[in-house]
C-alpha cells in the first residue's frame, strides 16, 4: 500500500476516535460536540483522499475526490464553529449560520455538479488525482479565509487570556496551522502546479490536541494517566517490534540465501534483548519529562507547594495594592478635613466658612466611608446567600432604580430577554453587580445615548450582557480593569469591578469586557442556570424584545414605553 494512502487512512481512524472521545468525557458542552462533528469531517475527507489515490477506475476515483472536496466545503466552517464555542463568544449565530449556508452551498455543487472537480487524471505518480474545475477558486477561497479567520479568532484569544487557558488556545492554534496547512497543499496539485503533497499528513492536528487534553485539560477534559498503564503499552509495543524485527530479518534472509537461517535470527534476538532495556528506561524518561515530571507523591506535593505560592502571592499583591490605593484615595479627602478644622478656631464666627464647612466636611467623609466599605466587601466578601431568581426581574428592578438618572440622561433602553432566566444567586450582591455595571455604562454615555441588555441562555449558563455606545475603554488599560484602583472615571476607585468579580467568582460565574474606543463598551456575565420548564409566557424560540425611551417633558420626568416589537404571548 502506497504511503499516501496508508497514511490518510490512519487519519480517516485516528480523527474520528479523537472527536468521540473528546464528546464522550463531556457530552453537554458545545465545544466538545462541535469538536467531534469537526473531527468525524476531517476523517470523511481523509477517507475520501485515501479511496480517491487507491482507485484504480475512472468513474470510482472521480466520485471519491468529489466526496473528498465537499467534506472539505464543511472543514473550516466547523472549525471556526469551534473555536467560537471554544472561546465563549454569544453573538456569532448569524455570521456562522451564513458560512454554514455558503459551505453546504459549495458542498451540493462539489458533490453533484463538474465545476469544482471536472476530472481526475494521473498526478505525482498517483493514477488519478482530483483535477479542478472553473469553479475551484471560489472554493479554495472560502476554505483558506474561513480557515485563516478561525486562528485569527484563537490568536486573539491567546492575546487576552492568561494561564492554562492562554495554553489551551496555542496548543489549538498550532493544531489548526498543522492541519489546514497540511490539507491546503492539495489545492495547488488541483490547478496543475507542481508541488509535493503532504495532505496525508492532516492527522498531525490531533498531536497539539491530545497533549492540549493531557496536560492542560482542554475542553474541561481531566485524563489521569497511570504510569503503570503508559509503561505496559511501550513494553507491549517494544516486544512487537522485536517480533516484527525477527519476522524481517527471517523473510529477507530466506529471499537472500534460499533457506531459513538460525544464526540471523538469534543475533537480531541477542541485539534486541540487549538494548531493549535502555530503550525502555529512554522511553520511560520522556514519557516522566512530558507526562509526569516525578512520582505520583511528588507531583502532589510540588502541585500543593505551588498552589501555596500562587495564594500567597496572590495575597501579597492584593494587600499592597489595597494599601497604596486606600493611601491615595482616602489623602484627599482627609487634607480638606484637616484644613477645615485648622481654620475652625480662627474661622468659626464667618458664617460662609461655617456653611462650606458643614457641606464639605460630611461629603468627605462619606467619601472615606464608601472607599472602606468597598475594600471590606473585596477583601472580606461576604457568603452569597443563594436562592431562585429570576435575571430579568432583577434587571428590571435595578433599571426602575436608576430611573431617574437615566430620564436625566434621556437614556434608551433597548431588551432583548430570549430566555426564562432563572438561576441560583444571592439577590442582594447580583443586584449590586447589575447595579455597578449598570452605573459604569451610563457615566461613560453621552446624553441620548443608547444601551442594549441581553439575556440569553446555553446549555448551563445564563449570560446577561450590557452593550453601551460610551467612549470605549483603551485596549492597554482594559486587560488591568477589575483590578483594585484601576479606573478610567476621574473620580473612581477602580473596586466597583473589583467586587463584581468577587461576587461572580464566589458565585461560579465570570465577568467578560469587550471594548472598542469611541464605540462603547460590552459587558457580559456568566451565572450558572437551572435546569427547569420554561416557565415563561413566551412561545419557546421566541424572544422578548422592548425598548423604553427615558426623557426630559417640561418640567416632568416621564417614562414612555413604546409598543413591543415583537408580540410573545400573554403578559
Amino acid at each position: 500500500m502506497n504511503f499516501h494512502v496508508a497514511t490518510a487512512f490512519l487519519t480517516s481512524i485516528i480523527a474520528p476516535t479523537q472527536g468521540i472521545f473528546v464528546a464522550w468525557r463531556n457530552p453537554k458542552s458545545p465545544a466538545n460536540r462541535l469538536w467531534c462533528i469537526f473531527s468525524i469531517f476531517v476523517g470523511l475527507w481523509s477517507l475520501g483522499y485515501a479511496l480517491m489515490l487507491a482507485s484504480t477506475e475512472y468513474d470510482q476515483a472521480l466520485r471519491w475526490a468529489r466526496f473528498n472536496e465537499a467534506n472539505a466545503c464543511i472543514i473550516p466552517v466547523l472549525f471556526l464553529h469551534f473555536t467560537y464555542a471554544l472561546l465563549q463568544k454569544t453573538n456569532y449565530r448569524r455570521t456562522i449560520n451564513i458560512f454554514y449556508l455558503i459551505g453546504s452551498s459549495l458542498a451540493l455543487t462539489t458533490l453533484l455538479t463538474p465545476y469544482v472537480v471536472a476530472t481526475v487524471r494521473p498526478k505525482l505518480g498517483f493514477t488519478f488525482y482530483a483535477h479542478y474545475g472553473y469553479l475551484a477558486w471560489p472554493y479554495v477561497i472560502f476554505f483558506l479565509s474561513t480557515a485563516i479567520l478561525a486562528l485569527i479568532e484563537l490568536w486573539r484569544g491567546i492575546s487576552t487570556c492568561h494561564g492554562t487557558q492562554r495554553n489551551q488556545l496555542l496548543y489549538v492554534f498550532i493544531g489548526g496551522v498543522l492541519g489546514f496547512g497540511t490539507g491546503s497543499t492539495t489545492f495547488p496539485i488541483g490547478f496543475g502546479f507542481p508541488m509535493n503533497d503532504i495532505g496525508n499528513l492532516v492527522f498531525l492536528y490531533t498531536f497539539p490536541l491530545t497533549y492540549a487534553i493531557l496536560r492542560h485539560k482542554l475542553m474541561d477534559i481531566t485524563v489521569v494517566i497511570r504510569r503503570t498503564l503508559v509503561y505496559s503499552i511501550l513494553t507491549a509495543m517494544l516486544t512487537a517490534g522485536y517480533f516484527l524485527f525477527i519476522l524481517i530479518m527471517e523473510r529477507w534472509f530466506q529471499t537472500l540465501v534460499g533457506y531459513r537461517s538460525f544464526l540471523p535470527t538469534a543475533a537480531a534476538a541477542f541485539l534486541l534483548a540487549v538494548s531493549f532495556i535502555p530503550l525502555k528506561n529512554w522511553i520511560q524518561a520522556i514519557v516522566d519529562r512530558f507526562f509526569f515530571k516525578g512520582s505520583l507523591p511528588q507531583l502532589a506535593a510540588e502541585g500543593q507547594r505551588l498552589r501555596s505560592h500562587l495564594r500567597r502571592a496572590d495575597q501579597q499583591k492584593v494587600v499592597t495594592i489595597l494599601a497604596a490605593g486606600m493611601a491615595h484615595e482616602i489623602k484627599n479627602p482627609l487634607a480638606t478635613i484637616k484644613t477645615f478644622a485648622e481654620f475652625l478656631k480662627t474661622k468659626y464666627d464667618d458664617p460662609t466658612f461655617r456653611e462650606r464647612f458643614t457641606k464639605l466636611v460630611p461629603e468627605e467623609v462619606t467619601k472615606i466611608d464608601r472607599i472602606v466599605q468597598e475594600v471590606l466587601m473585596f477583601a472580606r466578601p461576604a457568603p452569597p446567600k443563594t436562592t431562585a431568581i429570576n435575571l430579568q426581574t432583577l434587571t428590571e428592578e435595578t433599571l426602575e432604580f436608576l430611573n431617574t438618572q437615566l430620564l436625566t440622561q434621556h437614556i434608551t433602553i433597548s431588551r432583548a430577554y430570549r430566555t426564562n432566566a432563572e438561576c441560583s444567586a444571592d439577590p442582594v450582591q447580583i443586584k449590586q453587580v447589575l447595579l455597578n455595571l449598570l452605573l459604569n455604562s451610563i457615566e461613560a454615555m453621552a446624553e441620548g445615548s443608547a444601551l442594549t441588555i441581553t439575556i440569553e441562555r446555553t446549555d448551563s449558563w445564563i449570560i446577561w450582557t450590557l452593550q453601551d455606545t460610551g467612549h470605549g475603554i483603551p485596549k492597554e488599560l482594559l486587560r488591568q480593569l477589575g483590578e483594585p484602583f484601576i479606573t478610567t472615571k476621574s473620580n473612581g476607585t477602580g473596586l466597583g469591578l473589583a467586587v463584581v468579580r468577587t461576587i461572580l467568582e464566589a458565585h461560579g460565574g465570570r465577568l467578560t469586557l469587550e471594548s472598542q474606543p469611541g464605540a462603547g463598551t460590552t459587558a457580559s456575565i456568566r451565572l450558572p442556570g437551572i435546569r427547569t420548564q420554561d416557565t415563561s409566557h413566551k412561545t419557546q424560540g421566541e424572544d422578548q424584545i422592548r425598548d423604553s425611551r427615558y426623557k426630559m417633558q417640561g418640567e416632568t420626568k416621564e417614562q414612555i414605553k413604546e409598543p413591543e416589537s415583537k408580540e410573545t404571548g400573554t403578559h
